[in-house]
């Protein structure tokens, strides 16, 4: 399980040692199933439409300890409706922004009169 996971991340594109430094943070990955590594992955460049996201996973790499189902997604669909539905991804997102945030710090980086609940 551990090498598979260490493959998957080296395959898209960390090295040996951005590999070491984001186990040392989220050290409970390596139990994961490589579908939940997946999943999280594919997710997090969907909300972030980039091909490349490794970047801000390296910097932030918690990102990767927030759940697929409670956080990611639905702060993927969320912004995702109300960002692009206004005027299209915003540059100045990173991941941190949209998942690594409170809700409330979420929120009011969207701006004024946006809740959750729309």
């Amino acid at each position: 399980q551990v090498r598979r996971v260490v493959a998957s991340l080296k395959g898209k594109g960390l090295s040996e040692e951005q590999v070491r430094d984001l186990v040392r943070v989220v050290a409970p990955m390596m139990t994961w199933e490589l579908e939940e590594l997946e999943a999280k992955w594919r997710e997090l460049k969907n909300l972030m439409g980039k091909k490349d996201i490794v970047e801000e996973v390296v910097a932030y790499p918690a990102i990767l300890s927030f759940s697929l189902e409670k956080r990611i997604r639905p702060r993927n669909k969320f912004y995702r409706m109300k960002r692009l539905a206004e005027r299209g991804l915003d540059p100045g997102w990173e991941l941190k922004d949209v998942i690594g945030k409170s809700d409330s710090e979420f929120v009011e980086k969207l701006g004024a009169g946006t809740t959750m609940e729309e």
